[in-house]
């Protein structure tokens, strides 16, 4: 297996990047010959999670309880839990979110 993934990540295919070019455009403007990588959105998710463990901050925990997000005084969502006043805008002291629960996976 390793040497069929060393295989795989080292091939020009693998390593394509999405970039356009006059000639590739002109050759292969439906992309069928593979001649790039599409392009693909990510989900907020994945990104998160992704920095999350690429700083090893990821807490790989499933499961639990959901953690609160409510807006600050500027409209930021903000992790944590406010009071909110007759109007809908958050008011007093933040409800503090353990470390560990706040860097759980996005699912």
């Amino acid at each position: 297996m390793k040497r069929l993934h060393r295989l795989i990540v080292t091939s020009t295919t693998y390593r394509q990047v999405s970039k356009r070019t006059p000639e590739l455009e002109r050759l292969d403007p439906d992309n069928r010959w593979l001649g790039r990588m599409s392009v693909r959105r990510l989900e907020a998710e994945a990104i998160r999670d992704s920095l999350l463990a690429v700083t090893d901050s990821l807490n790989p925990q499933m499961g639990g309880p959901s953690v609160s997000v409510t807006e600050d005084y500027e409209g930021r969502g903000v992790v944590g839990k406010r009071e909110l006043n007759v109007f809908g805008k958050p008011y007093g002291p933040m409800e503090k979110v353990p470390d560990t629960a706040a860097r759980r996976r996005s699912i």
